[in-house]
């Protein structure tokens, strides 16, 4: 095509300086159009941001890319030769989905069962809380497959249909999980993502030996963790080499992972409530186990002057800890010595 544009650019301004040059003044005219039609025919296509010339002609594509660069064209009569840009540039996206419901349980409750053909069938899934789930993808377009690229709306349009496969498959996770079990079924749920996006048939593609793992099992709870680790290396190797996603997007996914899960509303309220008290309960036990040992040492301590059960000593301990915390005084006790309570400020005070 380059050859017939210069032919072309070169016949109209050549010829129409042979004919000026011998007398003629149209030829005049076809200089001035073939200069004109010359500087028309130069476009630079951009470094900054990482882009490509998608060739059409006759606004049809032809799948032709232009590299960056000045390069040649003729976005006129009677070629119409010209390109249409597109921003190559590796995409780090976050998608974010909320209000993703859960189940109440593993075993799905519900508030009303149906039987129907002899079988009982749920009506009614009870709702467990909902979730927040943040996916981060890394994609960039497949310079082989602009056309498709072009064909889904470019990068918006390929967002768009990435983020509602996603939150198809992930939505679908929460009618089968619990909301604690989505928080740790991330490995899962990245698997399911990738499949979903770059496809079964595309991902045995990319493996060495894809009959090795059947991709079209589902993937959940019941898989062994093993089996899970073994598919989560093969979907990351087929990620690394750059599949394409098998609805014809023309993007490759570099990389996926889920960043967050974490519960919504009432029910992360209700989640930092009951780790506030599993942190509260551990934080007794310790205490109790640290006034007991406190105790033992003040035992000790009492046995050269006075006896004392292990029960009377930890009361000692909690009334100097309230001292010690401001709430109290000291006091004399009877019968014990200065140097004893001495001796007894500072095993408490190394407590």
């Amino acid at each position: 095509m380059e050859i017939l544009i210069v032919s072309f650019l070169g016949l109209l301004i050549g010829g129409g300086s042979f004919i000026l040059f011998n007398g003629g003044w149209w030829g005049l005219l076809f200089l001035a159009i073939g200069v004109i039609l010359l500087f028309q025919s130069f476009k630079k296509i951009p470094s900054d941001p990482p882009t490509v010339g998608l060739v059409t002609v006759w606004g049809e594509r032809t799948g032709e890319i232009k590299k960056e660069g000045w390069v040649l064209l003729a976005p006129y009569f009677p070629f119409v030769y010209d390109v249409t840009l597109v921003d190559v540039t590796k995409k780090n996206e976050d998608f974010i989905f909320e209000n993703v419901r859960c189940v109440v349980s593993k075993n799905i409750k519900t508030d009303e069962e149906v039987e129907e053909e002899g079988k009982v069938i749920s009506t009614n899934i009870r709702s467990g809380g909902s979730v927040k789930v943040v996916v981060s993808i890394t994609w960039v377009p497949d310079k082989e497959k602009l056309i498709a690229y072009t064909e889904s709306g470019g990068e918006a349009g390929v967002r768009r249909i990435v983020s509602d496969k996603m939150a198809e498959v992930i939505r679908q996770m929460g009618r089968n999980h619990n909301w604690e079990q989505m928080t740790f079924a991330t490995d899962v749920m990245s698997a399911n993502l990738i499949i979903s996006i770059v496809g079964v048939n595309n991902v045995k593609g990319a493996m060495e030996n894809p009959d090795e793992w059947d991709f079209g099992k589902k993937l959940g709870d019941q898989i062994a963790d093993d089996e899970l680790e073994r598919a989560m290396e093969y979907l990351q190797n087929a990620l690394t080499n750059g599949v394409a996603d098998a609805h014809d997007l023309g993007i490759k996914i570099q990389r996926l992972n889920i960043k967050q899960v974490e519960p919504e509303g009432e029910l992360k309220r209700d989640a930092e409530k009951s780790a506030r008290e599993v942190q509260d309960r551990r934080a007794e036990v310790f205490e109790l186990a640290t006034e007991i040992q406190l105790a033992r040492e003040l035992k000790k301590a009492y046995e050269s002057k006075t006896k004392k059960t292990l029960e009377e000593c930890i009361m000692e301990v909690r009334r100097r800890k309230t001292i010690r915390e401001g709430h109290g005084k000291v006091v004399d006790i009877a019968g014990i010595s200065p140097e004893m309570i001495t001796t007894v400020s500072k095993i408490i005070g190394r407590g």
